[in-house]
């Protein structure tokens, strides 16, 4: 079972973020899964994905509910895990990955608490990039998902790479920022303005899925990690909120 004595407080987590989002940005908490808890994590998402990982998709087919396969823009195994019934009942025999999806919801609530209007109902899933894995970039609360009743709201991300990733092994996640400088490259045009983070071992990221465009770039080693958005009714306004 998870220690959660070794982990942030979730106010102070969702303080955090908070304050993140409302200056446009990401908020970056390192460590956030360590130790035991983070290897058992990663042994239980290692194993769905092998057994159950699907291609990615981009967006969905309003047509038939699917979601759209296109290689080119992004590619990477998933697993849903709170979608499906079969494979939520599987995540239920490991119980690391389990108190994981509990320390998440108890975030969602801290959020809910600071003002932010979330409802109880969240996707979740693992991601495995292999070799040459890459998401081109993209908002999640985009064009591709902009007919759904529930927007997306606050994006997370949980990085389960081995703790010895460096550099070279690329993965990173790309972010562009506002460029309200008006910083300008050369010929005049306005120069594109990002950070890269690098996908350390136990680090949480949570950000505005509408309003933070964001890449994975291409890895150089195998790179897995749990992925999700907090809900909210789409159309919901709030104070501070930057669309």
């Amino acid at each position: 079972q998870m220690r959660a004595d070794r982990m942030p407080s979730q106010a102070g987590v969702a303080g955090r973020a908070m304050a993140a989002f409302g200056r446009g940005g990401v908020h970056i908490e390192p460590g956030w899964l360590t130790g035991e808890a983070l290897d058992m994590v990663r042994a239980a998402s290692s194993s769905l994905l092998m057994q159950h990982g699907a291609a990615g998709g981009v967006g969905v087919d309003f047509g038939t509910g699917a979601a759209r396969l296109d290689t080119k823009s992004r590619h990477c195994l998933t697993v849903d895990l709170l979608t499906h019934e079969s494979l939520a009942s599987m995540v239920r025999t490991y119980p690391a990955l389990v108190s994981v999806l509990r320390q998440l919801d108890g975030l969602r609530a801290e959020l809910v608490k600071l003002g932010r209007p979330l409802l109880p109902d969240a996707e979740v899933q693992l991601l495995r990039y292999d070799v040459g894995g890459h998401y081109e970039r993209h908002v999640d609360d985009g064009a591709g998902v902009a007919q759904l009743l529930l927007c997306r709201s606050v994006s997370l991300l949980l990085y389960l790479t081995p703790d010895d990733w460096s550099d070279a092994d690329g993965g990173k996640l790309r972010v562009f920022l506002d460029d309200n400088d008006g910083n300008r490259d050369g010929r005049g045009d306005v120069a594109e303005c990002h950070l890269d983070i690098s996908p350390a071992a136990g680090t949480l990221l949570l950000f505005d899925s509408a309003t933070v465009p964001h890449a994975v770039l291409p890895t150089n080693r195998e790179r897995i990690a749990c992925v999700g958005w907090f809900l909210a009714k789409r159309g919901c306004t709030y104070e501070g909120h930057r669309r």
